[in-house]
């Protein structure tokens, strides 16, 4: 049990073990998520677990997490107003700094940029709406 939730314990073929973490991971993105605890899940060293999930998906499993919590900070951007310091908090960054680096190479803009030029597209559809 971590956090008053019950650890995913996976069981069968090697391939079946990783889409099963896989699911897990795109569920529970937003929460403190360590190597070691995902490798277990899937009855694997941490070593063997990056090896074969790199393998089978075409990406490392660190960097695909970094992917789903940024995708979801790109989100918080475009649909509320939280502060951009929080959202960067909240995709398990220390310091907006290094969230504006990773945000604008994955998304070609800062965060500032994206929730403006959200915004403006926003506004666009709602008055397009009201045609």
């Amino acid at each position: 049990v971590r956090d008053g939730l019950t650890m995913l314990c996976v069981s069968g073929p090697k391939e079946d073990r990783l889409n099963q973490v896989k699911e897990y991971i795109q569920t529970h993105h937003s929460e403190n998520l360590e190597l070691q605890e995902i490798a277990s899940m899937a009855a694997m060293s941490p070593y063997h677990f990056h090896r074969q999930f790199t393998r089978q998906f075409g990406i490392p499993v660190m960097s695909f997490i970094r992917k789903l919590r940024l995708a979801s900070a790109a989100e918080a951007l475009a649909e509320s107003e939280m502060e951009i310091q929080k959202i960067s908090r909240s995709a398990f960054y220390k310091d907006k700094e290094s969230f504006q680096r990773a945000f604008k190479a994955q998304f070609g803009c800062t965060p500032y940029v994206y929730r403006k030029q959200n915004k403006c597209q926003d506004d666009y559809r709602l008055g397009a709406r009201q045609l």
